[in-house]
């Protein structure tokens, strides 16, 4: 978390955390509400409406980060925000720093 931009991940409580900000926590919820695929992990909610994700493909060196809106669970779009997590964090960094 920076700036106000949380992420999702393991937590220092372990695993088993039913709560954000655990990752698993957040994708086991996103996925039984049909926000996200089950071939997606949720990293960040926008706080706006549509979901972050990795999406899982296993033919591809890196996951993209998409984005889902709140009409994915009728549309099923997703739109592509960058080609791995590594650019996607990055980009977000640089816009933090940009509007400090």
């Amino acid at each position: 978390s920076f700036e106000g931009e949380s992420f999702y991940g393991l937590t220092q409580f372990g695993l088993d955390v039913g709560e954000i900000p655990c990752v698993i926590f957040a994708t086991e919820s996103a996925r039984k509400r049909t926000d996200i695929s089950n071939n997606m992990i949720y990293i960040k909610a926008s706080g706006y409406g549509p979901l972050f994700s990795l999406h899982l493909s296993d033919s591809k060196k890196h996951s993209p980060v998409v984005e889902t809106s709140l009409s994915y669970k009728r549309h099923k779009e997703i739109k592509i925000l960058a080609n791995s997590f590594g650019d996607f964090f990055y980009d977000e960094i640089k816009a933090a720093i940009e509007d400090l």
